[in-house]
């Protein structure tokens, strides 16, 4: 696992051109007991970001409007070393979940039941919450 520990300040970076789904992710981390998360609606925002090399969990969506989500991993991996990256996606066909892993992502997670699949993988991490 790459980072440091998780905690309720833990920064985190949600990249989804889906308005309502990015403010699931944003409300379920929430109730996890995450404080410090911001949302990008385009990759050119994200891009803009000073504080990406400070971020500990990435998320992006792959089927972005003006890009393909994985094409941006070899990036993200550069400018957020330390970064937990996750990808998002409601396509969940084998070859996309293995070219995600095989890109660098740490996880792969389906946009369908997405509460309990993050509650998951932090399982996996052994993060205890609800953060305090």
């Amino acid at each position: 696992m790459r980072g440091k520990t998780l905690n309720k300040r833990s920064l985190i970076a949600i990249l989804d051109d889906e308005y309502s789904f990015a403010k699931l992710v944003l409300e379920t981390l929430n109730e996890i007991g995450f404080e410090n998360i911001v949302t990008f609606e385009t990759v050119e925002h994200l891009y803009r970001w000073s504080n990406l090399k400070d971020a500990e969990i990435v998320f992006v969506d792959i089927n972005l409007k003006e890009a393909n989500g994985l094409t941006l991993l070899p990036w993200l991996k550069i400018k957020a070393p330390y970064a937990r990256i996750i990808m998002l996606s409601g396509d969940t066909r084998k070859e996309v979940v293995h070219e995600a892993i095989n890109l660098g992502a740490c996880s792969f997670l389906s946009k369908l039941d997405f509460s309990k699949n993050i509650r998951s993988i932090l399982n996996q991490w052994k993060v205890n919450y609800p953060l305090v």
